[in-house]
């Protein structure tokens, strides 16, 4: 629990938040393909590229033996 929270701390994602945050971006991806209104299609396409970036923190970072 205390890695955890010092990761958080740190700024960095713990792997199983960045995997539900990539998981949200594909969520927001399928519902923009679908949606007729251009300005909610925006938006939501720069929601999943948030949700992208916020679990890319965690992306380039070693498992750790616990």
């Amino acid at each position: 629990m205390m890695h955890n929270m010092f990761e958080q701390v740190q700024g960095e994602v713990p792997r199983e938040e960045a995997d539900r945050l990539r998981h949200k971006a594909a969520q927001c991806r399928r519902l923009a393909i679908g949606i007729a209104d251009h300005q909610t299609s925006i938006a939501l396409k720069a929601l999943a590229e948030e949700y992208e970036r916020d679990a890319g923190l965690s992306a380039e970072r070693p498992r750790s033996a616990a």
